[in-house]
């Protein structure tokens, strides 16, 4: 995305608002190379630089409304910055929990993330109105890591009859990344505190 002022070329990178994903979705190309007036043609090709999850989710219960769901991913690096020098993303420089942007009738969501080698302590938390549901990443045997360029696709049925949860996957592109399908039970809910 453009920024009109870059300091030491570096361009820092926000992930915590996911309302608009064109805008967080980083491009980054370096083939620009060898041009002189005899050669002054560029092709630029550019590859996205982060990942990205898409939610394709179900219920299993018709009194299970998803219109008005919220879906956040726990633990996940909101902030880094990225060199334009050399094309280097670096650590995550703060964490947080993430809201996944979802569509109107809860029916699918999606998030462009930082890139993490592995998923230990990060859930996939479903708010239904006063149901809630929680999907451990690290539940998944075909996804285990994010990695740049990759869309990763997560198949979800929500079943607020059981509490637990169940998980398939495969991969898919941006370049394609894993897909995942779980099912998972809704949580215990205490009635204390608010959807927030």
């Amino acid at each position: 995305p453009y920024r009109k002022t870059i300091t030491g070329l570096v361009y820092p990178i926000n992930l915590s608002k996911q309302t608009n994903l064109s805008a967080i979705d980083l491009l980054y190309s370096n083939n620009a190379n060898k041009l002189s007036s005899k050669n002054p043609n560029v092709n630029m090709v550019f590859s996205h630089q982060l990942s990205k999850i898409v939610l394709n989710i179900k219920s299993l219960s018709p009194k299970l409304d998803l219109s008005g769901l919220a879906v956040k991913i726990t633990n996940m690096g909101t902030t880094a910055s990225f060199s334009l020098i050399d094309g280097t993303l670096s650590e995550p420089l703060s964490k947080g929990d993430i809201f996944l942007r979802v569509n109107a009738t809860g029916t699918f969501a999606e998030a462009i993330l930082l890139p993490t080698p592995d998923l230990k302590d990060k859930k996939l938390i479903f708010m239904a109105g006063n149901t809630w549901f929680t999907y451990d990443l690290s539940a998944s045997s075909t996804i285990t890591s994010f990695v740049k360029s990759t869309k990763y696709t997560y198949s979800i049925t929500l079943n607020p009859e059981v509490e637990s949860a169940k998980a398939e996957g495969s991969i898919e592109d941006w370049t394609e990344g894993a897909k995942d399908e779980a099912t998972i039970g809704q949580d215990p809910y205490d009635g204390k505190g608010s959807r927030e």
